[in-house]
Protein backbone atom coordinates (compact mmCIF):
# COMPACT_ATOMS: atom_id res chain seq x y z
CA UNK A 1 0.00 0.00 0.00
CA UNK A 2 1.54 3.30 -0.82
CA UNK A 3 0.73 6.78 0.33
CA UNK A 4 -1.60 7.51 -2.85
CA UNK A 5 -3.93 4.58 -2.15
CA UNK A 6 -4.50 6.02 1.36
CA UNK A 7 -4.41 8.96 3.74
CA UNK A 8 -5.57 9.57 7.31
CA UNK A 9 -8.28 12.56 7.46
CA UNK A 10 -9.46 13.71 11.16
CA UNK A 11 -12.18 16.24 10.74
CA UNK A 12 -12.46 18.12 14.36
CA UNK A 13 -15.46 19.37 15.05
CA UNK A 14 -17.14 20.26 18.93
CA UNK A 15 -14.07 19.48 21.09
CA UNK A 16 -15.36 18.59 25.08
CA UNK A 17 -11.90 17.57 26.83
CA UNK A 18 -9.42 19.60 24.75
CA UNK A 19 -6.35 17.42 26.34
CA UNK A 20 -7.74 14.31 25.44
CA UNK A 21 -7.37 15.85 21.93
CA UNK A 22 -3.98 17.08 22.49
CA UNK A 23 -2.59 14.06 23.71
CA UNK A 24 -4.20 12.30 20.61
CA UNK A 25 -2.82 14.54 18.45
CA UNK A 26 0.69 14.78 20.25
CA UNK A 27 0.94 10.66 19.75
CA UNK A 28 -0.38 10.64 16.19
CA UNK A 29 1.79 13.38 15.04
CA UNK A 30 5.22 13.09 17.03
CA UNK A 31 5.02 9.09 17.08
CA UNK A 32 2.20 7.84 14.75
CA UNK A 33 1.00 5.52 17.22
CA UNK A 34 -1.45 5.92 19.71
CA UNK A 35 -3.88 4.19 21.89
CA UNK A 36 -7.67 3.92 22.93
CA UNK A 37 -8.10 2.10 25.59
CA UNK A 38 -7.19 -1.42 25.18
CA UNK A 39 -6.83 -0.42 20.95
CA UNK A 40 -3.26 0.33 19.93
CA UNK A 41 -3.08 1.87 16.25
CA UNK A 42 -0.13 2.19 14.53
CA UNK A 43 0.24 4.75 10.85
CA UNK A 44 3.01 3.94 8.60
CA UNK A 45 5.04 6.64 7.90
CA UNK A 46 4.08 6.76 4.38
CA UNK A 47 0.03 7.98 5.33
CA UNK A 48 -0.09 11.26 5.09
CA UNK A 49 -2.15 12.46 7.89
CA UNK A 50 -4.64 15.60 7.19
CA UNK A 51 -6.10 17.44 9.97
CA UNK A 52 -8.96 19.32 9.36
CA UNK A 53 -10.44 21.51 12.31
CA UNK A 54 -13.89 23.33 12.97
CA UNK A 55 -13.47 27.30 12.15
CA UNK A 56 -16.97 27.93 14.02
CA UNK A 57 -16.92 29.85 17.55
CA UNK A 58 -18.48 26.67 18.82
CA UNK A 59 -15.72 24.25 17.89
CA UNK A 60 -14.19 24.63 21.95
CA UNK A 61 -16.39 24.16 24.84
CA UNK A 62 -16.07 26.65 27.66
CA UNK A 63 -14.99 25.07 30.71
Amino acid sequence: MTSIDVALHIDIGVVDNIQQLNELLYCLLLFRSFRLGQEAAYIPANIPIYIELDSSPHSLTAH
